[in-house]
């Protein structure tokens, strides 16, 4: 079964001439002093065996410096519309989840925007 954490870095690593300059992503939480927008996914939860990786919640949140509290949103919005149409050889589709929720973080001030997608993969071809 395909690791829907790889899938979601393919997506992301193709994404990125959408995106705008110098946006980074991974991940680790953000530093507190960061100067781009980054982009920051995970599995929502751990899927600990092969049913719950055929359909995983993923959650993306991007982060902005200081000050920039609609650039997150903005480029949340933009993510989002085009990983709902998204697809690859071990994904079978993408939905919506929970979101655009927008917020500051309370420990660092860093301006954000999280959403959450189910990502359903194809599969495995039997043996």
């Amino acid at each position: 079964m395909a690791n829907p954490l790889v899938e979601t870095q393919t997506f992301l690593a193709a994404d990125l001439s959408n995106l705008p300059n110098g946006t980074t992503k991974g991940t680790a939480f953000p530093k507190s002093n960061i100067s781009n927008l980054y982009v920051q996914y995970a599995w929502d939860g751990t899927p600990s065996d092969a049913d719950n990786r055929e359909d995983t919640v993923v959650r993306v949140t991007v982060w902005a410096p200081k000050g920039q509290v609609t650039a997150p949103q903005d480029v949340a919005a933009g993510i989002r519309a085009r990983f709902l149409r998204w697809s690859s050889p071990n994904t079978w589709r993408v939905d919506r989840g929970a979101g655009r929720l927008p917020g500051i973080d309370p420990d660092t001030g860093l301006p954000f925007c999280t959403f959450t997608v189910s990502v359903v993969l194809r599969a495995a071809a039997a043996s």
